[in-house]
């Protein structure tokens, strides 16, 4: 799994000075977005757990989860060879469907 590097690791320290249960209120204003959502959760990711993904998925109407089991948090730069293929088919589908 990638190490955070150059702005990833700003974007980590970031990330990590949140508080994410002061999010709750926030959560069906995000249930209003009837738009197709995607969630790519590396399942190693070790400063967030899949249980997080699976709270997207409760909360956004139309979300599609994929968690990428050898990835970690940079789930993008872990794992392209699996992510990319998923991205594109989600996008193909999203602008067909308009």
């Amino acid at each position: 799994m990638g190490a955070p590097r150059g702005g990833a690791r700003g974007a980590l320290e970031l990330y990590r000075s949140g508080d994410f249960d002061k999010l709750g209120p926030y959560e069906p204003r995000l249930a209003a977005f009837a738009v197709p959502a995607l969630v790519i959760w590396g399942a190693g990711d070790p400063f967030s757990s899949s249980k997080m993904a699976e709270r997207y998925r409760d909360v956004l109407s139309d979300a599609r989860v994929e968690l990428v089991p050898d990835a970690g948090h940079f789930v993008r730069e872990d794992a392209p060879e699996v992510v990319n293929p998923i991205t594109v088919a989600f996008l193909g589908r999203v602008c067909a469907a308009r």
